[in-house]
């Protein structure tokens, strides 16, 4: 298995360029390589069928196009597409419509520039003015209650007035699958994170199984099924979407990567490590700005993250130098994220504590780190629970001081999803700081309530996992003060909403051990070995499974 997974690993890095003007091409050793138009780069993007108005040659089929890839979240290559149809035909509404659609990226993380929201408008006040049928006009008008008014009214406010608009579309229009399925992401984008019920996820599930069932080739309906589905009570409602969805788009990297959302819900790292090596390859083909598309490091975070849940420790490793060796990658929200969350997953998964305390923030430096608060946030918590688990208090200190700054950092752009999860943070990183300093008691009510605050939010679509779950960190903490039966509660948690984390079967077994209730150490530690027995780590929890159930006294 260690070999079929470190395939996709080797391979050189060749850049092939998108259509239009190309930057120069870039070439296997000792092959010359032509830089592939967009066709032959991303190939198949499914069934889509948006009829307009527009009356320039090859109009409909290049904007069918340009609607499958945003489908796809593939943006900057929709964005072109619609921009081509805007020169070929300057009177096509619908493609300026198209190109705001771009701008907007509804369930990413982060929020649009301003400059971006600016340019989304003036494409909508273009669209506007142009003529257009009257169900084009619908969906204009829907769209422009995202951007009307955008210097003074905030971001979610403005998601929510969408989500009311485009609701109104899909029931003006209930045979238009595009209406459908737009107004089904807008949904799940407007769902409020604290809603552990998921009645909006729920909703646009329903609808999106629906219309995969009568257009099981159309792009929004399988992936937006799976974000609809992307957390703990539903990831096994999509799972027959998510295997389905490469054979849509079998080139388009997004597309290769989106089923590892539910593959990591679910606990199933072969596949997920499988998904995004094809992901991360693709995604080297795509070149935005001289730059390598962003799903590259997206798909190398989920991909470390499953091997080192797989127990193949060396493997994740290498993940991350691939990652760190690539030339440049697009700056953004998901770039920064994935580096940030990179560095600090492997030394904090293998309780290399020292290590950790050492992870140099702000890597690599071509990243707009001011940016993205939240995602030097990661380096600083490791940092800090590095440094507090290995004796470090004054490190672990300089730790919580950066993170509270970062809190400030996030309440000044107004993100508080993000605002709670550093914070989660950095108490994690006050409380093993206590700990650390002899000081138990505060330690685990600190460090409990940071657990208790962090299940309270669902996990953001970008992250395959928390670099480490505060449950699973408290988990830790009663384990250490030999409190088993608390410990084996908090591991198991863990693995409800986290499902075969290594560290927490580890730690469940280990607890269950201790507190004498040896069939439930024989559980965990059977279901350990299961997902991890062949990976080549020497990690203690391994090797105490191992032990126990080679022991026949046991």
């Amino acid at each position: 298995m260690t070999n079929v997974w470190r395939s996709g690993l080797n391979v050189s890095i060749a850049l092939l360029a998108l259509a239009g003007t190309p930057p120069a091409s870039v070439a296997h050793e000792g092959e010359e390589e032509t830089p592939a138009p967009i066709q032959e780069v991303i190939g198949d993007v499914g069934d889509v069928s948006f009829p307009i108005s527009c009356e320039a040659e090859g109009a409909q089929a290049a904007f069918d196009r340009g609607v499958a890839l945003l489908h796809h979240m593939t943006y900057e290559v929709a964005e072109r597409e619609f921009a081509k149809l805007t020169k070929a035909d300057p009177s096509c509404a619908m493609a300026h419509w198209g190109i705001a659609m771009t701008l907007v990226h509804p369930v990413w993380p982060g929020l649009p520039t301003r400059e971006v929201i600016a340019r989304g408008a003036s494409e909508i006040a273009r669209a506007r003015s142009l003529r257009k049928t009257e169900r084009e006009a619908a969906y204009v008008e829907a769209l422009a209650s995202f951007y009307d008014d955008w210097e003074e009214i905030d971001h979610w406010t403005r998601i929510r007035r969408w989500d009311e608009a485009q609701a109104a579309v899909r029931e003006r229009y209930p045979d238009d699958d595009e209406a459908l399925a737009i107004a089904a992401v807008v949904h799940i984008a407007a769902a409020p994170k604290e809603d552990l019920t998921y009645r909006f996820n729920r909703e646009s599930g329903v609808q999106l199984e629906s219309l995969r069932a009568r257009r099981p080739r159309h792009p929004g309906a399988v992936h937006y099924l799976i974000h609809a589905y992307d957390n703990p009570p539903l990831a096994e409602q999509a799972l027959a979407a998510a295997r389905s969805y490469d054979a849509i788009a079998p080139e388009v990297p997004h597309a290769l990567h989106m089923p590892t959302h539910i593959f990591t819900r679910l606990g199933l790292w072969v596949e997920s490590v499988s998904w995004n090596v094809r992901s991360r390859e693709a995604a080297r083909k795509l070149i935005v700005d001289g730059a390598i598309y962003s799903e590259f490091a997206h798909a190398s975070d989920y991909m470390t993250y499953a091997y080192l849940q797989a127990g193949q420790d060396a493997d994740a490793r290498r993940a991350r130098e691939v990652l760190f060796e690539a030339p440049r990658i697009q700056d953004g929200f998901v770039s920064a994220y994935a580096y940030a969350a990179v560095s600090a997953r492997v030394e904090m998964e293998l309780g290399e504590w020292k290590q950790a305390a050492e992870i140099q923030p702000r890597n690599p430096s071509n990243i707009s780190w001011d940016a993205y608060p939240s995602c030097e946030a990661l380096v600083h918590f490791a940092r800090g629970i590095g440094a507090a688990r290995s004796g470090q208090s004054e490190a672990a200190r300089a730790s919580v001081a950066r993170l509270d700054q970062l809190v400030g950092a996030l309440q000044a752009e107004g993100l508080p999803y993000w605002i709670k999860q550093t914070r989660v943070q950095k108490q994690a990183v006050e409380s093993w700081m206590l700990l650390s300093e002899g000081q138990r008691t505060k330690a685990l009510a600190g460090m409990k309530q940071a657990a208790d605050l962090e299940d309270a939010l669902d996990k953001h679509p970008v992250t395959p996992g928390a670099v480490l779950p505060a449950r699973e960190l408290y988990a830790d903490m009663l384990l250490s003060a030999g409190r088993f039966e608390e410990a084996l509660a908090a591991y198991e948690e863990t693995l409800r909403i986290s499902p075969n984390r290594f560290n927490s079967l580890a730690g469940a077994g280990i607890a269950a051990e201790g507190a004498g209730r040896e069939r439930d150490a024989r559980r965990h530690f059977e279901r350990l070995l299961e997902i991890a027995g062949d990976g080549g780590t020497n990690r203690p929890g391994l090797a105490r499974a191992r032990s126990m159930l080679s022991d026949p006294e046991s």
